[in-house]
């Protein structure tokens, strides 16, 4: 990795420290290396520290940056938990010149209060990226306070305590959807002072329907091209619910209604991504005898290989953010169905771009996909001409990036 003499990096002024802790890539992963390599061509010095999990290592080499940014490993406490091992991320930080921390966070719950203050004491600025809506639990007192009477639930104002703690660290946060803004207001008490809504950009140039990719896609997986394919390209995790899109393609398979003009059903479920809930989905799928019918394909690294072999890009989340492989896949020309989440239907805002449906209801999302199957080869072509604009028009990535710098340097 790039090394650096301090004096120079505290003299140029325009160096940034990453803190960044992850299990696995996804959305937040290649939010986090695109903004690192857009400040890089700005000029900036960028200094990241991993926790724990190493990956963001081999991440950067493959986006060619590993002689650009210095890279510390540590494996400390204070981010996904409370463990806060303040003193170690003291400790840590001494060896960073950057007067500037961004700290994206999967979920508004990441960062101990510990961890936190001392951040707040190394650097001279904090900027909080907030992907995700904030939860408001629900109050519970199954506990007997002195085994006499029900408790108060102290744990819980003190959770929201802590929730609302953590804003007073930051100086700036980034909300990547309006959603994500108003749950962290009502629900973690942050204040709307400090709130900025940046949403999530691509690079949309680098994404077009290809009719060379798409027979690519279906001779590398074996599926006829003149099929329907509603894809996906997400991490295989609970809260992704892919079972909800497995179930409601078993319903589809048992309706009679759809008018074909083949002998077999026309259609196929492709879930592009890897995760801790593969075994669980297959056997779902053993169960439901839709082997025929749905693909894993695992962990794909470039998404242009997919997304032109995509008719859908369906997301059945019942948690997520404003996903980049969402926006990849409108600006490849996929027709969107989505779950009302977070920032998804600010990207899908109209019926003649894709259809949005409740989270965790099978026959709701049954009945978009039979909405969208029935419907005529030039409507098709038109809402896929929509979502394209969309992208175009208000989910840029250069334009996301120019906010956040001058956020940066506000």
């Amino acid at each position: 990795m790039m090394k650096k003499n301090k004096s120079e990096c505290i003299s140029q002024n325009k160096s940034i420290c990453f803190i960044l802790e992850t299990k696995a890539f996804g959305g937040v992963e290649a939010h986090s290396l695109r903004l690192i390599k857009s400040l890089i061509e700005y000029g900036y010095i960028i200094e990241i520290i991993v926790n724990r999990f190493k990956k963001y290592g081999e991440w950067i080499e493959s986006y060619g940056l590993q002689d650009k940014v210095t890279i510390i490993n540590v494996d400390l406490g204070g981010i996904h938990d409370q463990k806060n091992d303040a003193k170690k991320w003291k400790e840590t930080l001494k060896a960073i010149c950057s007067s500037i921390l961004i700290f994206p966070k999967g979920h508004n719950l990441h960062g101990s209060v510990g961890f936190l203050y001392v951040c707040r004491r190394k650097f001279k600025k904090i900027i909080f990226i907030e992907h995700l809506e904030s939860e408001l639990p629900e109050k519970k007192t199954s506990r007997l306070w002195l085994g006499l009477i029900p408790g108060i639930g102290f744990w819980w104002y003190k959770r929201q305590f802590h929730k609302k703690a953590r804003s007073f660290f930051a100086n700036h946060i980034i909300a990547v959807s309006n959603k994500v803004k108003d749950s962290l207001i009502k629900n973690s008490g942050y204040s709307s002072k400090k709130i900025i809504v940046v949403h999530n950009g691509v690079p949309w140039q680098n994404f077009s329907f290809s009719e060379i990719e798409k027979m690519a896609f279906c001779c590398q997986f074996q599926i006829p091209p003149e099929k329907f394919i509603f894809g996906m390209l997400t991490r295989l995790n609970v809260e992704k619910r892919i079972d909800i899109a497995i179930r409601a393609l078993s319903k589809l398979l048992k309706d009679d209604s759809i008018k074909v003009d083949i002998s077999t059903k026309p259609f196929y479920l492709v879930v592009a991504g890897e995760g801790p809930e593969i075994g669980n989905l297959e056997e779902l799928v053993n169960t439901l005898n839709l082997n025929d019918y749905v693909k894993f394909i695992g962990f794909i690294n470039d998404p242009k290989k997919v997304l032109s072999g995509y008719d859908v890009i369906l997301f059945s989340s019942r948690i997520e953010g404003l996903p980049l492989a969402l926006l990849e896949g409108m600006a490849a020309g996929c027709i969107p169905i989505v779950t009302r989440v977070s920032g998804m239907p600010e990207a899908v805002n109209s019926n003649d771009i894709g259809l949005v449906v409740s989270p965790e209801n099978p026959e709701e999302l049954y009945m978009a996909m039979k909405h969208i199957l029935m419907l005529d080869k030039s409507i098709l072509l038109q809402m896929r001409k929509c979502a394209v604009r969309r992208i175009q028009e208000k989910f840029d990535i250069d334009q996301s990036h120019r906010t956040i710098i001058e956020i940066i340097e506000s």
